[in-house]
């Protein structure tokens, strides 16, 4: 596997192809990774790093878990230059590392993207990946399960790509960002693969959206709504892309109707939709649509996958826990009913036994299963 990383030191070499065969320059690209260390990679491993000496040490306090599988050079300490450098994929050609595709108040948005290695010498279809976190944590990289699917694609021919957004931050009353930033940001990751589509040999007329929770609602809403909504960028917004197909994962698909949001799981916490306003307007108070207030009315409306449902939307793979407390299984079955009165296509499969995340000893597909089923649906497109 090649790696690709664009560092824009000297201007003397600045214009310099790095890539040879594609005829890049490295005036047109921008590496981020100094930036995703200090600002991303550093910040968590504050979290986890025992000791606090900036590197996480195999068999110290340190919770290394599954940053073990990073330690590329066998010494037991992983660095965060380490976990820059991520892990090799199954399927994978050419691999580039954070991509910086806009700044925009103050922050630096990353995207990877992973070229399969076994195309055919023509334009390589797009799965693009929008992480969870509840729109306010997560991150793009690609370890664990994650890797895993994208590896699905990647084998499957698909160039995979995973992007980076402005993250919500309800504890810091400073933070301006809302789940409205975060639909913006991951429009723009795509409106930027477009502008750069020849250079990457990407078919930027299949692109399947993805993505699981948050994730799973912002590919929703990348799908159903047109390509000139949710502008962000001024020099991006000229960059048309209409998606062809969404997976989705335990993905909300309306904040309208709290109804949705009752579990009805035996024994668990019943959550409230309504939790979510503060992260859709700052400062506004949790409430439900019925008794919100103009402005927080006219957002939830805005932020629901449901409300850009027609006849003509991409066809939606909903993939969801029957157990799932966070984001109950009726948003998917809400999102097929109002699919079939219009004759949109929506396909639901029901995870027996899975939490939210697919959490469970014993689920039914299983993982491997779940990872196959997307793999067909990507494929038809």
């Amino acid at each position: 596997m090649k790696e690709r990383y664009f560092l824009l030191i000297p201007l003397i070499i600045s214009t310099i192809g790095f890539t040879q065969s594609r005829g890049y320059s490295q005036t047109e690209l921008e590496d981020g990774t100094e930036y995703h260390i200090e600002f991303k990679i550093r910040p968590a491993l504050e979290e986890v790093d025992a000791d606090g000496d900036g590197i996480l040490t195999i068999g110290s306090r340190d919770k290394v878990g599954s940053y073990a599988q990073l330690d590329h050079d066998k010494d037991g300490r992983v660095t965060p230059e380490e976990i820059a450098e991520g892990l090799p994929h199954q399927g994978a050609g050419e691999v580039y590392r954070n991509l910086v595709y806009k700044r925009v108040s103050g922050e630096t948005l990353l995207i990877d993207l992973y070229l399969p290695g076994n195309g055919d010498g023509g334009d390589f279809p797009l799965v693009y990946h929008t992480h969870g976190g509840g729109w306010g944590g997560g991150n793009k990289d690609s370890k664990g399960r994650r890797k895993t699917m994208f590896e699905t694609f990647l084998t499957a021919g698909y160039a995979v790509a995973s992007v980076h957004y402005r993250l919500v931050d309800r504890d810091d009353p400073e933070n301006p960002n809302t789940m409205e930033h975060c639909v913006v940001d991951s429009k723009d990751g795509l409106r930027f693969l477009k502008k750069h589509a020849e250079k990457f040999q990407l078919d930027m007329d299949r692109v399947v959206t993805f993505g699981g929770s948050a994730g799973g609602h912002l590919a929703m809403m990348l799908a159903l709504t047109g390509p000139k909504e949710f502008e962000g960028d001024p020099l991006l917004r000229d960059y048309i892309v209409n998606p062809v197909g969404c997976i989705t994962l335990f993905g909300p698909s309306s904040f309208m109707d709290p109804s949705l949001f009752l579990s009805g799981v035996d024994g668990a916490r019943q959550l409230d939709g309504s939790r979510f306003a503060e992260r859709m307007i700052k400062g506004a108070e949790a409430s439900t649509y019925e008794k919100a207030d103009a402005p927080l009315r006219s957002m939830m409306k805005k932020l629901s996958p449901i409300t850009y449902l027609e006849k003509d939307s991409p066809p939606i793979l909903s993939i969801h826990g029957d157990r799932d407390v966070l984001i109950p299984k009726q948003h998917s079955a809400y999102l097929k009913e109002s699919a079939d009165k219009i004759g949109a296509r929506v396909d639901v499969v029901v995870v027996k036994g899975a939490g939210h995340g697919f959490s469970g000893e014993k689920i039914s597909p299983t993982q491997p299963e779940i990872y196959e089923i997307m793999g067909r649906f990507a494929q038809q497109f």
